[in-house]
């Protein structure tokens, strides 16, 4: 490695002293919301980004060319994580790239009511899919790549309703939940080369179509009367990446305290 490329990672150590510029991290969800925040926080620190996207490609494509445009390395992997196969083949084309990833956020998630009045099959398959099986089978994949390479860091995106189950949400409190005791079993499997662990999620921000009234009655629900936003999120993900961790297997509370409610 020459002089220049010395100072030139030097320049990308952010303020807690971790080297961003020798992590390579597959971000799935990154177009949008709180991925999409994540995505540009790596970035800005040097990271070399895997981003994986379904149906969003103009927006995924939008933000990897506002990213390069400021020096960053960026590949974009489409697939829809309801199918095996294309779990399958998001996975192998993480492992193929140059370098493979040391760092894996499953933040991609499915969240949708489903009151029983309008059970269906297809809803259960779906949230079990896309919140349970991708992120358990990206976590083995790239987890056993990982352990290989020498280690590595996987952070899972959970709730904490998986706790406190509130009404018309069964099939994605219940895949949230299976998460949290995979991550556990993740931890387990993958120690002492890879660390796993769980964010649980409050209300980060609010859904799209909600109005003054949702954001009052969120804000009123949460002991610290706000939402947490994208900087909260970012900074709790990249705690979890940071490759000098001691957690692993834990499950961190990010809600402001509505769990406590």
């Amino acid at each position: 490695m020459s002089p220049q490329t010395d100072r030139a990672d030097a320049d990308k150590t952010d303020a807690a002293g971790v080297n961003w510029s020798s992590q390579t991290v597959l971000i799935t969800g990154a177009a949008r919301r709180l991925g999409r925040a994540l995505a540009a926080a790596l970035a800005a620190r040097g990271a070399r980004l895997l981003l994986h996207y379904h149906r969003s490609g103009g927006e995924t494509h939008s933000l990897a060319r506002s990213l390069e445009s400021n020096g960053a390395s960026v590949t974009l992997l489409q697939a829809d994580l309801r199918h095996p196969e294309e779990q399958e083949r998001l996975a192998a084309q993480a492992i193929a790239a140059d370098p493979p990833p040391t760092g894996l956020v499953n933040n991609a998630s499915l969240y949708e009511r489903s009151p029983l009045d309008d059970w269906s099959r297809q809803v259960w398959e779906d949230h079990l899919a896309i919140n349970l099986t991708a992120p358990v089978w990206l976590a083995v994949r790239l987890g056993r790549d990982m352990q290989a390479r020498g280690g590595g860091n996987i952070v899972q995106i959970g709730d904490w309703s998986s706790r406190r189950p509130y009404p018309h949400y069964l099939a994605y409190t219940v895949s949230k939940g299976g998460l949290e005791t995979a991550t556990r079993a993740l931890a387990r499997e993958l120690a002492p080369q890879v660390r796993v662990n769980l964010l649980a999620l409050g209300p980060m921000l609010l859904p799209e179509e909600s109005g003054p009234e949702r954001e009052r009655l969120v804000r009123r629900a949460v002991p610290l009367g706000r939402l947490g936003g994208t900087e909260a999120y970012v900074a709790a993900v990249l705690s979890l990446l940071d490759p000098r961790t001691y957690a692993t297997g834990s499950v961190v509370t990010l809600d402001g305290g509505r769990s406590l409610t």
